[in-house]
């Protein structure tokens, strides 16, 4: 049960690597209650589809099929993840000038607004 989890830190640092350091407070406060709102749907969902959309014979029910369907979007996930490795670099590399920008043209403006 830990091992799909194993892939959030890695993640939540590699999301921290691309978004600007000024907008870390503002990804954090999008991010936060969407992540928080599907970790604790997540249980109830599977449920439902076990019970009642997949609802087969025996002592499991749909339980099995239920597992099965689920480690479609885990799969999914994981080929976009790859996918995004590409693009990784440019992102880190965009975020890094965007914040030599911010200091060196941010400063500027603030000290002739005194």
């Amino acid at each position: 049960m830990l091992l799909p989890a194993a892939a959030n830190p890695p993640l939540d640092t590699a999301r921290l690597d691309v978004v600007p350091a000024g907008l870390w407070g503002r990804s954090e406060a999008a991010r936060t209650p969407v992540r928080s709102g599907s970790e604790s749907s997540a249980p109830l969902l599977f449920g439902v589809l076990a019970a009642h959309v997949l609802g087969g014979d025996g002592p499991a029910g749909g339980l099995q099929d239920a597992f099965l369907v689920c480690l479609v979007p885990l799969a999914a996930a994981g080929l976009l993840t790859l996918v995004a490795l590409r693009t990784y670099p440019r992102d880190v590399h965009t975020a890094l000038a965007s914040n030599r920008y911010a200091r060196r043209f941010g400063e500027s403006e603030a000290s002739s607004r005194r």
